[in-house]
């Protein structure tokens, strides 16, 4: 984690390389979650997952999105 100055200046807001970065990992961790979520939650809500998928496969899929990616 960076230093932060004390007080902000408006001044010369330049590409923050921490900000690009959390940026990114949020859109990834995003991309895994919702179809996650769908997964999990879907035959609550009454979308026929089971239907489509055998018990087998929708575990593997869902330990596939659950485990961290490391870039």
């Amino acid at each position: 984690m960076d230093l932060e100055p004390k007080f902000a200046s408006g001044e010369d807001r330049e590409e923050d390389g921490q900000y690009a970065d959390m940026q990114r990992r949020f859109s990834i961790g995003v991309v895994f979650s919702v179809p996650l979520l769908a997964l999990t939650m879907g035959p609550m809500i009454g979308i026929p997952i089971h239907h489509w998928l055998a018990d087998m496969a929708m575990g593997w899929l869902q330990l596939a999105l659950a485990t961290p990616v490391v870039f």
